[in-house]
This record gives structure tokens, C-alpha cells and sequence, in this order.
């Protein structure tokens, strides 16, 4: 690149002055909806295939565990048959055995689905960068250590929230919700993703509760279709939380 007038080499990072690279800091942390919801389509659209195959793990998973949970129910029915019912014999055992495994086959498969959406979030983190998704995303452990500490440590908090009295749990969700995104993105431990999250959400209530109905809304439409929308849907997801995260975090993101 020749120096602009006047014999000036260019500043470091290939630029004028006034570059900044995409992650640097540029705002005040004010997340933007508007152009959070344009930016996230406009990148699915310019990086459908990629970001859909990293999402069909997922999906795959999601299927398979419906599959597993149904099996599971019918097992139940058929030990509980009318029979039973009109002598008066309770299928209490049955149902509660039936519960506790569905619980622990949801538990099992929710812990698997979460690592497999790394993927999708550590593209959606790239993509803010300027960087093109990949598959190899998904088989990446970079700050995958940190990202699933965080995420256990946060589900934790959520969970204690919800069980002491709800508003705590709904705290709790709001003010934490970027703490695995900043592990992921940075390989933060747990107290500094939390610090993170907590200063991006003291910021941006009003557009983190937007955020939250959107993607209900979205997984709600997602659940009508049997789950095949969230080939498409999952990777928007992602690409929305991590624009937010990114804008909170007052940095700059890839046009």
C-alpha cells in the first residue's frame, strides 16, 4: 500500500487513520436492534451452506433424543395397561421410573447438544470478525474448556435462581447470558466472563429482553416444523447473541 500524501507511512493493521479492526473498540456498548437483526441475516445469507451444516449435528441430536424419549413413554404405557387401571392397581412406579429416565435422557442429550452448538457460536463469533464459517468449527477445541465451565457454573445459578424464587433465576439469565459467548471468545474464566456479561447487560436490559422474546419466538416457530426450521434457525440465533455480544462489548464488527 504507497503512503498517503505528504510521505506518511500507513498506521499499523493495513489502514489510514482512523482503522480500526473488527473487534477493536468503537462504541459504548450500546447493543442496536435494528441493525443486530439486518446483520445477522444478511450474513446467513451470504454463508447458508456452512453455517447450516454445522447445525445439523445439532438438529440430528435433538431428533434422535425425541426418538429415545418416545420409546421411553411407550415402554410405560404398555407396563401400565387398562387392565390395571379398572382392578385399581396404581402405575405410580411405572410413571415415576418413567420420568426420572426421561429426565436423565435430557439431561444427557442436553449436555451433548450444547457442545455440538459450539460450533455454531464459535462461527458466529468468526463471522463477527470478518472470517468466513467453517465445519472445522465444530471440531475445534479452542476456549472450549473455559466456554463449558462457564456454561455449567451459569446453568447453576440459573437453575438455584429459578428454585429459590423465580425472579432470581430470570436475574440471573438476563445479567450472565454473554458469559459463555466470552469464554468462547476469549477463553475468560469464569469471574471474567461473568464481569463481562454483567457489564454488557447493566447496559442493555430493554434490548436483552427484546432479544430473549425474539428467540422464543423464533424456536417457537422452529418447534411447528418439526425441528427441520432450526437448520436455519439456529445459526440466525447465533449470529444475533454474538452481534449483541460483540456491540456490547462496544466493538467492531464485520459489515
Amino acid at each position: 500500500m504507497p503512503p498517503p500524501p505528504g510521505g506518511m507511512p500507513p498506521p499499523p493493521g493495513g489502514g489510514y487513520v482512523g482503522y480500526q479492526p473488527y473487534g477493536a473498540p468503537q462504541n459504548n456498548g450500546i447493543i442496536d436492534i435494528g441493525s443486530m437483526f439486518s446483520w445477522a441475516f444478511k450474513k446467513f445469507s451470504q454463508n447458508p451452506v456452512p453455517m447450516i451444516l454445522l447445525a445439523v449435528p445439532v438438529v440430528l441430536v435433538g431428533i434422535i433424543q425425541y426418538f429415545v424419549s418416545n420409546v421411553i413413554t411407550d415402554a410405560i404405557v404398555d407396563n401400565c395397561t387398562t387392565e390395571d387401571i379398572l382392578n385399581g392397581r396404581s402405575c405410580g412406579s411405572s410413571f415415576a421410573s418413567g420420568i426420572l429416565a426421561n429426565v436423565l435422557v435430557g439431561l444427557i442429550f442436553g449436555i451433548i447438544t450444547y457442545i455440538l452448538y459450539v460450533g455454531v457460536y464459535r462461527a458466529a463469533l468468526k463471522v463477527t470478525r470478518g472470517e468466513v464459517p467453517d465445519f472445522s468449527h465444530l471440531t475445534s477445541t479452542e476456549n472450549l474448556g473455559a466456554y463449558i465451565v462457564t456454561s455449567i457454573v451459569v446453568g447453576l445459578c440459573v437453575v438455584v435462581g429459578f428454585a429459590l424464587c423465580i425472579l432470581p433465576g430470570i436475574v440471573a439469565a438476563m445479567f450472565l447470558s454473554f458469559a459463555p459467548m466470552a469464554s468462547l471468545d476469549t477463553g475468560a474464566g469464569v469471574g471474567d466472563a461473568f464481569k463481562r456479561s454483567i457489564e454488557i447487560a447493566k447496559k442493555n436490559i430493554g434490548p436483552i429482553i427484546v432479544i430473549a422474546i425474539a428467540l422464543f419466538v423464533i424456536n417457537l416457530l422452529a418447534g411447528l416444523t418439526l425441528g427441520l426450521l432450526y437448520l436455519v434457525t439456529l445459526p440466525i440465533q447465533a449470529l444475533l447473541v454474538a452481534n449483541a455480544y460483540r456491540q456490547g462489548c462496544g466493538e467492531v464488527l464485520a459489515p
